[in-house]
């Protein structure tokens, strides 16, 4: 299984769109509401209140606000939820359960999200949450991740092992629909919601564990020494990766229970325990 945080703050949300929205499939469904939460259905510029056992599709894009919690169940059996004053995007939503083959992927804009991935093992099995400054792949384990305008992005790792390497940036097309956080006054373009604070965990000193290397780029001598698209890493149980805001990683190293103990993980914590029931 795969947990999955991530904190991300508003000045992601600036058409940084590694795909684009052609990718039709399957639904996702509002297993938890707390407090308030809009949708902007895809390619549409009107905000509508979302609701308990709603369904959100491909292209959609959903904010929470102050004091309020989302989660959706998807097809393949996996959870992702979002904290209060968090915006995403779902880029892709295909589910075949029958050759446990997936495709999904979303854009993070700003908040923090815990995802819990069940493990598929077909031949396409992509399952990435994208964010300003990374990309965090994930097969079936459990990780969160927080990002801040000034300290970028955190990955932190409970179960199994990701792989996270630097997010592409590109320029959004004309007249597309934007994402949270483009400023108003043209044509497809939203009020930004209110940017989400800084991480609550504080990433500690940097110890000298050496990352597990994947096909593609070779390993990286740490930050400061690589730029965009030329790094990935192997964050593995009870892990930790930084990724500065211009997408320079720091090697992963080990972190503790207690500096990640906080109301945000243990209200997680106990909704994946009631899920395995």
């Amino acid at each position: 299984m795969v947990l999955l945080v991530l904190l991300v703050n508003g000045s992601a949300f600036a058409g940084d769109e590694p795909f684009d929205l052609e990718i039709e499939g399957v639904q996702a469904k509002v297993s938890l509401l707390q407090g308030r939460a809009d949708v902007q259905p895809a390619k549409e510029e009107v905000w509508n209140p979302l609701n308990q056992d709603d369904i959100v599709s491909h292209g959609d894009t959903v904010k929470t606000l102050s004091g309020s919690r989302v989660e959706l169940l998807f097809e393949d059996g996996s959870f992702i939820r979002f904290d209060e004053e968090t915006s995403f995007r779902i880029q892709s939503l295909e589910v075949d359960a029958k050759t446990e083959e997936r495709d999904i992927k979303l854009k993070l804009f700003a908040g923090k999200t815990w995802a819990k991935v069940k493990s598929f093992t077909g031949a396409k099995n992509n399952f990435e949450m994208y964010t300003a400054s990374a990309v965090a792949g994930i097969r079936g384990t459990t990780y969160r991740v927080n990002e801040d305008p000034a300290q970028g992005t955190l990955v932190r790792v409970y179960e199994g092992e990701i792989k996270v390497w630097s997010a592409p940036r590109e320029v959004a097309a004309p007249g597309q629909v934007g994402a949270p956080g483009l400023a108003s006054g043209g044509p497809g373009q939203t009020t930004p919601p209110k940017p989400a604070g800084a991480p609550r965990e504080v990433p500690g000193p940097e110890s000298a564990s050496k990352p597990g290397t994947v096909g593609g780029p070779g390993e990286v001598a740490g930050p400061g020494e690589v730029s965009m698209m030329e790094w990935v890493y192997l964050v593995r149980a009870m892990q930790q990766i930084t990724v500065t805001p211009d997408g320079r990683p720091t090697r992963p190293r080990a972190f503790t229970e207690a500096e990640d103990k906080n109301e945000w993980v243990l209200w997680n914590q106990e909704r994946d325990r009631q899920a395995d029931r």
